[in-house]
C-alpha cells in the first residue's frame, strides 16, 4: 500500500469519526432536552422524598461495605 493511499485512508477514517462524533453528541444533546423535559414534570418535593426514603431503605437494608470490600468496587470501576 502506497503511502497516498494511507494518507487517503486515513482522512477517509478521519472524517467517518467526524461524524460518528457529531451524531453522538447530537444524539446525547437530544437525550439531555428530554429528560430535563420529563424531569421538570416531576415536582421537586415528591422527588425529595423518593430519594429519602429510598436512602433510608438502603441504610437499614443493606450492610454497610466494610474497607477492604469498598477498596475492591474501587479498583474493579477503575479497570472497567
Amino acid at each position: 500500500m502506497s503511502l497516498r493511499q494511507m494518507n487517503s485512508q486515513i482522512q477517509q477514517y478521519s472524517r467517518d469519526m467526524d461524524c460518528q462524533r457529531r451524531e453522538i453528541t447530537r444524539l446525547l444533546r437530544r437525550q439531555k432536552v428530554d429528560f430535563y423535559r420529563r424531569a421538570s414534570r416531576i415536582p421537586l418535593p415528591l422527588a425529595i422524598g423518593v430519594a429519602f426514603a429510598l436512602g433510608f431503605t438502603a441504610q437499614r437494608c443493606l450492610p454497610p461495605p466494610n474497607f477492604h470490600h469498598a477498596y475492591r468496587l474501587y479498583l474493579i470501576w477503575r479497570a472497567g
